[in-house]
């Protein structure tokens, strides 16, 4: 683990020594082109699972009732709910599993203004960790689900994996832009924008 004294970083009885107040790039998005690519994420996940589910799962069909709608509605909405909780835990998690960042350390909220669920930690942590930390949600809320949705013949939790898969986009945006910096490099979260300040390391 890696902490903050007075200027330098420590790592593992090493010091490591940098400008903490000037990074070496600041990595962000925007948040309206991120809508968009939410939008197109979700709807070419819908396209594709269902195109999957069709293959596996034909033939199957809906049946439309003012009762099954109310019912599938609610369902939708609160494992949507659900999904966006678990979300956030598994960023939360990846930050404990692949930076051994102190859960005291972390804290998750949404940010009413901007429209946002967030996942936080103010310890520093390697780029490599952070990018698994970024698209561990992706699996467990997206992937997972959609392939438990095919085998179980559930079109509910196969469209909420697609709104989960179009929910990852921004963890997808910071990821590759990540992967322009060396592993080892320290990435900082900003605690109160989509935003990641990188450093410099020796």
């Amino acid at each position: 683990m890696i902490d903050y004294i007075g200027g330098t970083f420590r790592k593992r009885g090493g010091f490591i020594v940098y400008n903490y107040d000037n990074p070496t790039a600041i990595v962000e998005i925007d948040l309206l082109k991120l809508v968009k690519q939410s939008i197109w994420l979700t709807i070419g996940s819908l396209i594709a699972l269902f195109g999957i589910h069709f293959i596996v799962n034909a033939p199957f069909h809906f049946a439309f009732s003012f009762r099954s709608i109310l019912k599938t509605t609610t369902l939708f909405s609160i494992g949507y709910v659900a999904l966006i909780v678990l979300h956030e835990f598994f960023h939360l998690l990846g930050f404990r599993l692949f930076a051994q960042a102190p859960w005291h350390s972390m804290k998750v909220g949404v940010d009413l203004k901007q429209g946002i669920a967030y996942a936080t930690t103010d310890r520093f942590m390697t780029n490599a960790a952070v990018r698994k930390a970024l698209l561990l949600p992706f699996w467990l809320t997206g992937i997972v689900p959609a392939i438990l949705a095919i085998l179980i013949n559930s079109t509910t939790l196969l469209v909420l994996a697609a709104f989960l898969i179009g929910g990852a986009a921004g963890d997808f945006a910071m990821y590759r832009q990540l992967k322009r910096f060396p592993n080892h490099w320290l990435i900082k979260d900003d605690p109160k924008m989509p935003k990641l300040y990188v450093y410099k390391t020796k």
